[in-house]
């Protein structure tokens, strides 16, 4: 069964999604920062025991290198808001229409902004992760994009059993949110 809705977010939702999937990628670099720190703790270890110079320079030198990329970082996320804000103007500032058509395999997805409008489709496939809200659904997508899915822009509430049950069809599981 085909199951239409239709998210209206206003211009600071927008920004948030946007910020929120570009942030996604941090666990990536949170796990290289990690491996750097950890070969150049072995080495200084290693260079310290041994009394070994250039064990112990080479450890320090990972290790500045892992606090580099760490600042590097903190600095990128405060910028973050900005460049969304700047590269997205007139959809942080107005908005976007989503429409959504969830199909048995497929999502079409045709987004709607005052001078341009798209139109993507995704393979069940192609969402990692699924949560739910008290307001709406977020799916996480292989790619690092994230669909933001209000619950007040199916038609029904039987069109909301309709939709999780195309999901679960494709094997995916929904993790609830929603505080008690």
């Amino acid at each position: 069964m085909i199951v239409e809705n239709t998210t209206i977010l206003s211009g600071k939702e927008a920004q948030n999604m946007m910020i929120r999937s570009s942030k996604t990628i941090d666990l990536y670099k949170i796990i290289l920062i990690i491996l750097i720190i950890g070969c150049g703790i072995y080495l200084l270890i290693s260079g310290i025991i041994a009394q070994d110079t250039g064990y112990t320079s080479l450890g320090g030198f990972f290790i500045a290198v892992a606090l580099v990329y760490i600042l590097s970082i903190v600095i990128s996320n405060k910028k973050l808001p900005k460049k969304i804000y700047d590269k997205n103007t007139e959809i942080c500032d107005l908005g976007i229409k989503y429409i959504y058509k969830f199909k048995e395999q497929s999502v079409m997805l045709k987004g709607e902004t005052v001078n341009k409008s798209f139109k993507v489709e995704y393979k069940y496939d192609e969402i990692k992760k699924i949560l739910e809200y008290e307001d709406g659904y977020e799916l996480k997508l292989s790619t690092d994009q994230i669909l933001f899915v209000k619950k007040d822009g199916f038609s029904s509430p039987r069109m909301i059993e309709y939709f999780v049950k195309n999901l679960t069809l494709n094997k995916k599981k929904i993790k609830s949110k929603i505080k008690k």
